[in-house]
C-alpha cells in the first residue's frame, strides 16, 4: 500500500527560482535584523535576531499605594499582582495586627489602582476604535469588574476617612 503523499517524495528541486547568484529570496529578511555593529563576532545574521532584544528592558507598568502616613506602601504590576511592599522604619510603633491590616489595605488599593489603569487603557483604545464610551465603561466595569479610576479614587478617599478616622484618630478634612 503505497501512499503518494507529497511529502514522501525526495527533494528534487534544482531549480534556481528565488535564487540570483548568491542571492536567496531569503535575503530580503536581512532587512528586518538589528544593525550590524562593527564589533559583531557574529557569523550568522539569524543568530544576532535570536539575541535581538535580550538587554532591553520590558515595558511594564506599575501602580503604588501608599498609606497617609507614609509607612506603607505597595507596587502592583497591571495585572493586579503586588509585586513589592516597602515599609518605614516607623512601623515598629505598629502591632503586628495593625500592621497586617495595614498591609493588606495598601495592597488592595495598589490592586485597584492597577486594575484601573487597565481599564483606562482599554477604554482608551476603544475610543480611539469609535466605541461608544459609555457602553465600553459599562462593559469594562459590571463584566470584566476593571474598577475606573474615579470609582478607586473614592474607594480611596472612603477607605482613608474610615480606617484613619477609627483606628489612629486621625481627623479627615
Amino acid at each position: 500500500m503505497t501512499d503518494n503523499r507529497p511529502f514522501d517524495a525526495p527533494w528534487e528541486d534544482d531549480s534556481e527560482e528565488g535564487c540570483v547568484g548568491d542571492e536567496s529570496a531569503l535575503d530580503a529578511f536581512d532587512a528586518y535584523l538589528p544593525p550590524r555593529q562593527a564589533d559583531d563576532d557574529i557569523d550568522d545574521p539569524w543568530d544576532a535576531a535570536s539575541s535581538y532584544g535580550r538587554d532591553e528592558q520590558e515595558l511594564t507598568f506599575l501602580f503604588t499605594a501608599t498609606n497617609p502616613a507614609g509607612t506603607v506602601s505597595a507596587t502592583a504590576m497591571m495585572d493586579g499582582t503586588v509585586v513589592r511592599v516597602e515599609l518605614s522604619p516607623q512601623v515598629t510603633e505598629m502591632t503586628e495586627a495593625e500592621l497586617g491590616k495595614e498591609i493588606t489595605a495598601i495592597s488592595i488599593l495598589a490592586r485597584q489602582q492597577a486594575q484601573a489603569g487597565l481599564h483606562a487603557v482599554i477604554a482608551h483604545f476603544g475610543r480611539q476604535l469609535g466605541r461608544d464610551e459609555v457602553s465600553m465603561r459599562s462593559f469594562l466595569e459590571h463584566e470584566l469588574h476593571l474598577p475606573s479610576p474615579d470609582t478607586v479614587y473614592a474607594e480611596q478617599a472612603r477607605l482613608f476617612a474610615a480606617h484613619y478616622d477609627a483606628d489612629h484618630g486621625h481627623r479627615a478634612n
